[in-house]
């Protein structure tokens, strides 16, 4: 099996949470030293192809010290990244028609262009895709969202080599009238231990979320959510050295603005670890809307 080392491991992960923070652009180092890049831009308008029309691209030519644009498929925005070689990348988001999103959207790069691959979309709108996990060339998970638009359940994808199917995951009852349950991040330690993070709302706050898979299902793991009136959110996980890590924010009691949230899993239970927070001190962290 070949572990997600690319921007994800050690020195490059940190540069990863960090990132969370400014959730435009996703950059993924592969085999080579080659950098490619994917951005989500709130807002922007997209151009109408279909999305389902792969967009094929000339021949790059040798890469410099400097960024180039890639030909990418239209009217798609995409959050996360992943790689198994530089000639079998994955990309993952939603279409950028519609509010809430109605389609995931999957694209994979052969080494030469980018072309979309079908992706299921189970709910009625509020189809969309945050994370990407390239374990194998056959293995690969994506996680993000289902619903519609009201109410969403987390929503977990995977690759066999063939073709994306969904594989079920824990319905969560709603608590209110709008309800929202979102996997934004998923991790590997092993084909059969798999972590995905995210957040949902439960009677009017949001609260952490975390997910395992042991080989044969997914599952709901307790996750700290500090505070008695607190919001959670986690926003990104990630394994290393055979120890999964969850990063993200919290409200507690609606005092200090937003502050850093680390957990690690001790192998029995999510634990808070202390993390910095260097903002003023009346506003801990930056404020990230869910």
């Amino acid at each position: 099996m070949q572990a997600k080392t690319t921007h994800r491991g050690n020195y490059p992960q940190i540069l990863y949470m960090l990132a969370l923070l400014v959730p435009l652009i996703v950059v993924l180092l592969v085999s080579g030293g080659e950098q490619i890049a994917v951005a989500a831009l709130p807002g922007e308008t997209f151009a109408d192809n279909p999305p389902s029309t792969p967009t094929p691209s000339a021949t790059i030519p040798a890469c410099g010290l400097a960024w180039r644009i890639v030909p990418s498929p239209d009217d798609v925005f995409f959050r996360d990244i992943d790689a198994i070689s530089a000639s079998d990348i994955w990309t993952v988001g939603a279409t950028a028609s519609g509010n809430p999103s109605c389609c995931t959207a999957i694209a994979h790069w052969n080494g030469t262009q980018w072309s979309i691959v079908p992706s299921p979309s189970p709910g009625w709108q509020a189809n969309e895709l945050y994370a990407v996990e390239a374990i194998t060339d056959n293995d690969i998970w994506a996680v993000g969202t289902y619903g519609d638009g009201n109410e969403t359940q987390p929503l977990s994808l995977h690759w066999d080599g063939n073709e994306w199917s969904q594989v079920p995951t824990p319905i969560i009852p709603p608590t209110q009238s709008l309800s929202l349950r979102i996997l934004t991040d998923v991790a590997a330690v092993s084909a059969n231990d798999i972590w995905a993070v995210g957040y949902m709302t439960n009677n009017g706050f949001y609260q952490s979320l975390t997910m395992h898979w042991d080989g044969v299902q997914w599952s709901v793991v307790p996750s700290p959510n500090p505070g008695q009136n607190s919001h959670t959110l986690l926003m990104g996980t990630t394994v290393v050295s055979g120890t999964v890590w969850a990063v993200g924010h919290y409200n507690a009691d609606f005092q200090f603005g937003y502050r850093t949230l680390v957990l690690r899993w001790d192998g029995t239970q999510w634990v808070q670890i202390p993390s910095p927070n260097p903002g003023p001190s009346n506003y801990e962290s930056p404020q990230t809307d869910p």
